[in-house]
Protein backbone atom coordinates (compact mmCIF):
# COMPACT_ATOMS: atom_id res chain seq x y z
CA UNK A 1 0.00 0.00 0.00
CA UNK A 2 1.29 3.03 -0.74
CA UNK A 3 0.46 6.76 0.82
CA UNK A 4 1.92 9.84 0.46
CA UNK A 5 4.73 8.18 -0.96
CA UNK A 6 5.17 5.71 2.35
CA UNK A 7 5.21 2.29 1.67
CA UNK A 8 4.02 -0.32 3.83
CA UNK A 9 3.44 -3.73 3.14
CA UNK A 10 4.77 -7.24 1.73
CA UNK A 11 6.98 -8.44 -0.94
CA UNK A 12 7.14 -11.91 -1.78
CA UNK A 13 9.04 -13.68 -4.86
CA UNK A 14 9.01 -17.04 -5.34
CA UNK A 15 11.31 -17.10 -8.48
CA UNK A 16 13.19 -20.18 -8.92
CA UNK A 17 16.39 -18.02 -8.57
CA UNK A 18 15.21 -15.76 -5.30
CA UNK A 19 12.61 -17.05 -2.79
CA UNK A 20 11.80 -14.52 0.04
CA UNK A 21 9.21 -12.69 1.71
CA UNK A 22 9.93 -9.03 2.75
CA UNK A 23 7.58 -6.90 5.63
CA UNK A 24 8.17 -3.14 5.94
CA UNK A 25 7.68 0.36 5.51
CA UNK A 26 9.75 2.26 2.86
CA UNK A 27 9.51 6.37 3.43
CA UNK A 28 10.02 8.65 0.11
CA UNK A 29 8.77 11.54 1.84
CA UNK A 30 12.72 12.03 2.87
CA UNK A 31 15.75 13.38 0.32
CA UNK A 32 17.04 9.85 1.27
CA UNK A 33 14.42 6.82 1.78
CA UNK A 34 13.98 5.43 4.71
CA UNK A 35 13.53 1.85 4.85
CA UNK A 36 13.00 0.09 7.76
CA UNK A 37 11.66 -4.19 6.56
CA UNK A 38 12.11 -7.65 7.82
CA UNK A 39 13.07 -10.48 5.39
CA UNK A 40 12.98 -14.00 5.53
CA UNK A 41 15.02 -15.14 2.20
CA UNK A 42 14.58 -19.08 1.69
CA UNK A 43 17.14 -18.74 -1.50
CA UNK A 44 18.82 -16.51 -3.49
CA UNK A 45 21.65 -17.14 -6.07
CA UNK A 46 23.12 -14.31 -7.20
CA UNK A 47 25.18 -15.94 -9.74
CA UNK A 48 22.10 -16.53 -11.87
CA UNK A 49 20.86 -12.78 -10.74
CA UNK A 50 24.15 -11.15 -11.98
CA UNK A 51 24.63 -10.31 -8.52
CA UNK A 52 28.62 -10.12 -7.62
CA UNK A 53 31.47 -11.58 -9.60
CA UNK A 54 30.98 -15.41 -7.80
CA UNK A 55 28.43 -17.87 -8.13
CA UNK A 56 27.30 -17.77 -4.06
CA UNK A 57 24.04 -18.90 -2.78
CA UNK A 58 22.29 -17.46 0.48
CA UNK A 59 19.63 -17.98 2.72
CA UNK A 60 18.62 -16.34 6.18
CA UNK A 61 16.66 -13.80 8.02
CA UNK A 62 17.34 -9.90 7.41
CA UNK A 63 16.50 -6.96 9.35
CA UNK A 64 17.20 -3.87 7.60
CA UNK A 65 16.81 -0.12 9.62
CA UNK A 66 18.73 2.79 7.09
CA UNK A 67 18.23 5.80 4.94
CA UNK A 68 19.78 6.26 1.44
CA UNK A 69 18.94 7.02 -1.88
CA UNK A 70 21.70 4.36 -3.16
CA UNK A 71 24.67 2.02 -1.23
CA UNK A 72 27.18 5.01 -0.88
CA UNK A 73 24.83 6.63 0.90
CA UNK A 74 23.67 3.78 3.18
CA UNK A 75 23.47 5.31 6.89
CA UNK A 76 22.22 3.02 9.44
CA UNK A 77 22.11 -1.08 10.30
CA UNK A 78 21.58 -4.18 8.16
CA UNK A 79 21.42 -7.49 10.07
CA UNK A 80 21.54 -11.17 9.06
CA UNK A 81 20.65 -14.00 11.16
CA UNK A 82 20.98 -17.56 10.82
CA UNK A 83 22.53 -17.21 7.78
CA UNK A 84 24.12 -19.53 5.56
CA UNK A 85 26.25 -19.01 2.48
CA UNK A 86 27.07 -21.60 -0.11
CA UNK A 87 29.53 -22.22 -3.01
CA UNK A 88 29.71 -25.38 -4.71
CA UNK A 89 29.70 -28.15 -2.34
CA UNK A 90 31.18 -25.95 0.27
CA UNK A 91 29.10 -23.81 2.89
CA UNK A 92 29.39 -21.24 5.91
CA UNK A 93 26.67 -20.75 8.52
CA UNK A 94 26.61 -17.67 10.91
CA UNK A 95 24.65 -16.76 13.61
CA UNK A 96 24.49 -12.88 13.62
CA UNK A 97 25.70 -10.07 11.15
CA UNK A 98 25.47 -6.84 12.10
CA UNK A 99 26.76 -3.83 9.43
CA UNK A 100 26.52 -0.63 10.83
CA UNK A 101 27.00 2.97 8.94
CA UNK A 102 27.48 6.37 9.95
CA UNK A 103 29.47 9.93 9.84
CA UNK A 104 31.71 10.78 12.86
CA UNK A 105 33.33 13.67 13.06
CA UNK A 106 32.90 14.58 9.59
CA UNK A 107 34.47 11.04 8.26
CA UNK A 108 32.62 7.58 7.08
CA UNK A 109 32.61 4.73 9.17
CA UNK A 110 31.41 1.03 8.97
CA UNK A 111 31.51 -1.40 11.14
CA UNK A 112 30.48 -5.11 11.19
CA UNK A 113 30.06 -7.14 14.56
CA UNK A 114 29.57 -11.00 13.89
CA UNK A 115 30.11 -14.26 15.54
CA UNK A 116 33.40 -14.81 13.58
CA UNK A 117 35.36 -11.07 13.45
CA UNK A 118 34.63 -7.45 14.17
CA UNK A 119 36.14 -4.69 12.28
CA UNK A 120 35.70 -0.97 11.30
CA UNK A 121 36.68 0.71 8.43
CA UNK A 122 36.90 4.97 8.27
CA UNK A 123 38.34 7.15 5.66
CA UNK A 124 37.73 8.16 1.81
CA UNK A 125 35.55 5.21 0.51
CA UNK A 126 32.29 3.71 -1.39
CA UNK A 127 30.52 1.22 -0.21
CA UNK A 128 29.80 -0.52 -3.36
CA UNK A 129 33.35 -0.93 -4.19
CA UNK A 130 35.00 -1.84 -0.87
CA UNK A 131 35.06 -5.78 -1.94
CA UNK A 132 36.54 -4.65 -5.29
CA UNK A 133 39.12 -2.65 -3.37
CA UNK A 134 40.49 -5.90 -1.12
CA UNK A 135 39.95 -8.36 -4.10
CA UNK A 136 41.95 -5.67 -6.53
CA UNK A 137 45.00 -6.88 -4.36
CA UNK A 138 44.08 -10.68 -3.38
CA UNK A 139 43.42 -11.13 -7.40
CA UNK A 140 47.27 -10.61 -8.56
CA UNK A 141 48.58 -12.32 -5.19
CA UNK A 142 46.02 -15.72 -5.81
CA UNK A 143 45.00 -15.50 -9.36
CA UNK A 144 43.04 -18.97 -9.29
CA UNK A 145 41.45 -18.28 -6.18
CA UNK A 146 40.43 -14.59 -6.45
CA UNK A 147 38.24 -13.15 -9.17
CA UNK A 148 39.68 -9.63 -10.55
CA UNK A 149 36.40 -6.96 -9.76
CA UNK A 150 34.45 -6.69 -12.56
CA UNK A 151 34.31 -2.51 -11.82
CA UNK A 152 37.96 -0.92 -11.52
CA UNK A 153 37.23 0.68 -7.56
CA UNK A 154 38.38 3.96 -7.30
CA UNK A 155 37.99 6.98 -4.44
CA UNK A 156 39.51 4.40 -2.21
CA UNK A 157 41.42 5.24 1.44
CA UNK A 158 40.64 4.27 4.21
CA UNK A 159 41.84 2.66 7.21
CA UNK A 160 40.42 -0.79 8.79
CA UNK A 161 41.17 -2.60 12.24
CA UNK A 162 39.71 -6.13 12.87
CA UNK A 163 39.66 -8.86 15.29
CA UNK A 164 38.82 -12.56 14.47
CA UNK A 165 37.20 -14.94 16.45
CA UNK A 166 36.32 -18.09 14.17
CA UNK A 167 37.89 -16.81 10.39
CA UNK A 168 39.66 -20.05 9.44
CA UNK A 169 36.22 -21.49 8.41
CA UNK A 170 35.89 -18.63 5.87
CA UNK A 171 39.53 -19.28 4.27
CA UNK A 172 38.24 -22.93 4.13
CA UNK A 173 35.45 -22.08 2.41
CA UNK A 174 37.37 -19.91 -0.33
CA UNK A 175 39.91 -22.43 -0.73
CA UNK A 176 42.81 -20.40 -0.16
CA UNK A 177 46.69 -22.11 0.53
CA UNK A 178 46.53 -20.36 3.99
CA UNK A 179 44.86 -21.36 7.25
CA UNK A 180 44.58 -20.52 10.98
CA UNK A 181 44.30 -16.57 11.67
CA UNK A 182 41.71 -17.16 14.13
CA UNK A 183 41.60 -15.28 17.90
CA UNK A 184 43.60 -12.65 15.32
CA UNK A 185 44.38 -9.00 14.85
CA UNK A 186 45.02 -6.63 11.89
CA UNK A 187 45.10 -2.94 11.41
CA UNK A 188 46.36 -0.94 8.17
CA UNK A 189 45.54 0.86 5.25
CA UNK A 190 44.31 0.80 2.01
CA UNK A 191 45.01 3.88 -0.47
CA UNK A 192 44.28 3.11 -3.76
CA UNK A 193 45.66 6.03 -5.81
CA UNK A 194 49.22 4.98 -4.70
CA UNK A 195 48.60 1.50 -5.42
CA UNK A 196 49.52 0.48 -1.66
CA UNK A 197 48.44 -1.62 1.11
CA UNK A 198 49.87 -1.73 4.51
CA UNK A 199 49.14 -4.36 7.00
CA UNK A 200 50.39 -5.20 10.81
CA UNK A 201 48.94 -7.92 12.43
CA UNK A 202 48.92 -10.10 15.99
CA UNK A 203 48.55 -13.98 14.62
CA UNK A 204 48.27 -16.76 17.22
CA UNK A 205 48.17 -19.64 14.85
CA UNK A 206 48.15 -19.65 10.99
CA UNK A 207 49.70 -21.59 7.90
CA UNK A 208 50.87 -21.20 4.36
CA UNK A 209 51.53 -24.05 2.61
CA UNK A 210 53.46 -27.08 4.85
CA UNK A 211 54.97 -24.08 6.99
CA UNK A 212 52.93 -23.43 10.35
CA UNK A 213 53.31 -20.50 12.57
CA UNK A 214 52.64 -19.87 16.23
CA UNK A 215 52.40 -16.58 17.84
CA UNK A 216 53.09 -14.41 15.14
CA UNK A 217 54.01 -10.64 14.75
CA UNK A 218 54.01 -9.53 11.42
CA UNK A 219 54.10 -6.33 9.09
CA UNK A 220 53.30 -5.78 5.44
CA UNK A 221 53.27 -4.02 2.50
CA UNK A 222 51.36 -5.04 -0.97
CA UNK A 223 50.85 -3.25 -4.37
CA UNK A 224 48.83 -4.21 -7.31
CA UNK A 225 51.73 -7.04 -7.89
CA UNK A 226 52.69 -8.76 -4.65
CA UNK A 227 52.17 -8.66 -1.35
CA UNK A 228 55.68 -8.75 1.17
CA UNK A 229 55.28 -9.81 4.79
CA UNK A 230 57.95 -9.64 7.20
CA UNK A 231 57.54 -11.12 10.89
CA UNK A 232 58.68 -13.04 14.10
CA UNK A 233 56.90 -15.75 15.02
CA UNK A 234 57.65 -18.11 19.05
CA UNK A 235 57.44 -21.22 17.47
CA UNK A 236 57.67 -22.28 13.36
CA UNK A 237 56.93 -25.81 11.91
CA UNK A 238 58.28 -26.75 8.91
CA UNK A 239 57.19 -30.63 8.88
CA UNK A 240 56.86 -33.35 11.20
CA UNK A 241 60.34 -33.49 12.55
CA UNK A 242 61.86 -30.02 12.17
CA UNK A 243 60.73 -26.89 14.16
CA UNK A 244 62.29 -23.79 15.18
CA UNK A 245 61.75 -21.48 18.29
CA UNK A 246 61.80 -17.37 17.96
CA UNK A 247 61.96 -17.27 13.73
CA UNK A 248 62.03 -14.40 11.91
CA UNK A 249 60.63 -14.89 8.41
CA UNK A 250 59.27 -13.68 5.05
CA UNK A 251 56.68 -14.30 2.86
CA UNK A 252 56.33 -13.11 -0.68
CA UNK A 253 52.65 -13.74 -2.33
CA UNK A 254 52.01 -12.68 -6.26
CA UNK A 255 50.63 -15.20 -8.64
CA UNK A 256 49.15 -17.94 -7.22
CA UNK A 257 52.76 -18.65 -5.33
CA UNK A 258 53.76 -18.09 -1.59
CA UNK A 259 57.50 -18.41 -1.10
CA UNK A 260 58.09 -18.51 2.53
CA UNK A 261 61.69 -18.05 4.07
CA UNK A 262 63.05 -18.22 7.17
Amino acid sequence: RVVDRLFTGDIISKDSNAIFIVKGTVDFNKKNPVFMFDADVADIQFGKLRIGSEDYTFSGKLNFNFQGSKIDDFLGTAEIKNGTLYKDSSKISFNSFILKSEIINGQKSLSVVSDEFDGNITGQFNIDSLPGSITVFLNKYYPSYINEPRSKPINQNFKFDITTRNIDEYLKFLKLNIRGFDGSHFDGSINLAQNQLELNATVPYFSVNQFMFNDAKLTGTGTREKLQLTGRAGNTKINDSISLRATDFTIESANDISKVKI
